[in-house]
């Protein structure tokens, strides 16, 4: 049997969430002159199903291809914009580099990711900690509309004979309610450094396995 482990965004990178939706909704007055004076749907952690949530509240419509691919862009400055002012706005979580290589050498083992964001601003907020995704499976905000499907579609992807698949998801929720009931959760250790502070144990650790014999070829 082989095996998926989905690492959700926040449990690979340590960032704000409230931080980066507060880079996203001045772009409405700047784009399309909607001004936004609060956070309109909390709930809507995905960017891109937000962002048509809008649209269709102050427009009566959805965003054009276009229209989205220019919030896309302005969203990336804005991250970048961040970084560049501060780089302690985006670090890696301590133990996630060793733990995904030795992922990668496992033969019967995937991984991949599932991010609230566009795919653009996902690879600049990996890269800046020293994580890079080409080649990864990594399902972004564009790709579904909230975790359930983007875990299904990554899974999808990862599958592609009819082998069967055990997937885990490593997250930072204890029960993350849109989980279905076959797949396990796997959660890092909470620090009291501070808040919002976790740390990978080894490998063996969190998935309850031995380091295995096989190998993927050099």
């Amino acid at each position: 049997m082989k095996r998926l482990s989905i690492f959700s965004l926040e449990a690979v990178i340590r960032y704000s969430d409230e931080q980066l939706r507060s880079l996203f909704f001045p772009l409405f007055k700047e784009i399309s002159s909607i001004e936004l004076k609060e956070d309109p749907a909390p709930e809507l952690r995905n960017i891109h199903h937000l962002l048509h949530f809008i649209f269709e509240k102050e427009l009566k419509r959805a965003p054009s291809p276009a229209e989205i691919s220019t919030y896309q862009k302005a969203f990336k400055k804005a991250v970048k914009k961040l970084y560049l002012s501060d780089e302690e706005a985006f670090e890696i979580r301590p133990g996630v580099q060793s733990l995904l290589g030795q992922l990668e050498k496992e033969s019967k083992w995937k991984y991949g990711l599932v991010s609230d964001y566009w795919e653009e601003s996902t690879e600049f907020i990996l890269q800046s900690c020293g994580v890079f995704s080409k080649g990864k499976l990594t399902i972004n905000a564009e790709n579904a509309k909230n975790r359930a499907e983007q875990c299904e579609l990554l899974k999808q992807r990862a599958q592609k004979d009819k082998t069967n698949i055990s997937v885990q998801f490593i997250s930072l929720d204890k029960n993350p309610g849109f989980l279905s009931g076959e797949m396990q959760i796997l959660r890092p250790k909470v620090a009291n450094k501070e808040a919002n502070y976790y740390i990978f144990p080894k490998f063996s650790e969190l998935f309850g396995v031995k380091k295995t014999k096989s190998r993927k070829s050099v």
